[in-house]
């Protein structure tokens, strides 16, 4: 029993002793710095970068949810695609324009189709039913969203509130129909030009026909092939392309429009752009007095009202 309770003692001593300096004042000693502490620095520059590689996974997450939600986006609105590679028309929201891939025939020496066969009637009317001008009726709203000043656009007098327009494509066509023409001017014209008006919209259909050509930017890549007799590298000009529908558009010309085109005449009051002085002095030439030539006064601005 003797061990047991000694040892007892001298812990109850030894406790007695810790409660008894436990009330003394301690005295305070440096301590060493830390592996810890001393490692600081480099803790912070290692969460900021883990911070930085966050936020950049966030970024790429939504950005990545925006990609694949704008399709999804796109196909509720119609033309969706064709709307972001053109400026605003309203026959975007009319009826649906397909995109379909045609492999263009084009030869060098095949003038077979009718477009490109010698002046009739047949050829004549086939261009006339490639591009029907037809009235397109627009609301003033629609005026305004083209960069137009609905004050001067005319108006269908039978609808005062609608505004005329014609498709650009079609009068794109028109102009190339008009080209065409010039290269059979006997044919066409076979009294000579009359109209004192008529190289002016000649030089200006070059100059749609181009303008619209360099706005489409066509990108589409033309080979060669070496071709018996000649010595040079010959065009392949059958590619692929990807189209608008123009069938489908001329469709909806055809059935969706009005035949109409006597439906503006003026009544008084109307609001005017002011004449060019050149086509002033056109309208002052009387047409049956001579034969109007591409370098003609009334072409070159140097003739007198």
């Amino acid at each position: 029993m003797a061990p047991s309770y000694e040892e007892v003692s001298r812990e109850s001593g030894s406790l007695e002793d810790e409660e008894k300096t436990s009330f003394l004042p301690h005295q305070s000693r440096a301590r060493e710095p830390s592996t810890y502490t001393q490692r600081q620095p480099w803790l912070w520059t290692l969460i900021g970068l883990n911070l930085v590689v966050l936020l950049c996974s966030l970024a790429t997450l939504f950005l990545a949810f925006s990609v694949r939600s704008e399709p999804a986006a796109q196909a509720t609105e119609r033309n969706a695609l064709l709307k972001q590679t053109s400026a605003y028309s309203p026959i975007l929201d009319e009826f649906d324009i397909p995109l379909k891939m045609v492999h263009s025939k084009v030869s060098f020496l095949d003038n077979s189709s009718i477009y490109t066969s010698l002046p009739s009637d047949e050829v004549d009317a086939a261009w006339e039913t490639l591009a029907p001008l037809q009235r397109v009726y627009l609301t003033t709203e629609q005026v305004i969203k083209l960069g137009k000043d609905p004050a001067l656009t005319v108006r269908a007098n039978n609808n005062p509130d609608l505004h005329i327009g014609v498709l650009n494509g079609m009068h794109e066509i028109h102009c190339l129909n008009v080209i065409r023409q010039n290269l059979h001017r006997d044919y066409y014209w076979p009294d000579g030009i009359r109209s004192p008006v008529h190289w002016i919209h000649l030089y200006h259909c070059v100059d749609l026909v181009l303008q619209a050509l360099m706005c489409s930017g066509n990108v589409d890549v033309v080979t060669y092939n070496w071709m018996e007799t000649q010595p040079d590298p010959f065009f392949d000009f059958s590619i692929n392309r990807m189209c608008r529908d123009f069938d489908h558009i001329l469709e909806w010309q055809k059935t969706g429009l009005s035949n109409e085109t006597d439906d503006a005449w003026r009544v008084g009051g109307e609001t005017e752009i002011p004449a060019p002085p050149l086509l002033k002095a056109m309208n002052a030439q009387d047409s049956q007095s001579r034969v109007f030539t591409h370098d003609d006064p009334a072409l070159t601005g140097s003739i007198g009202v």
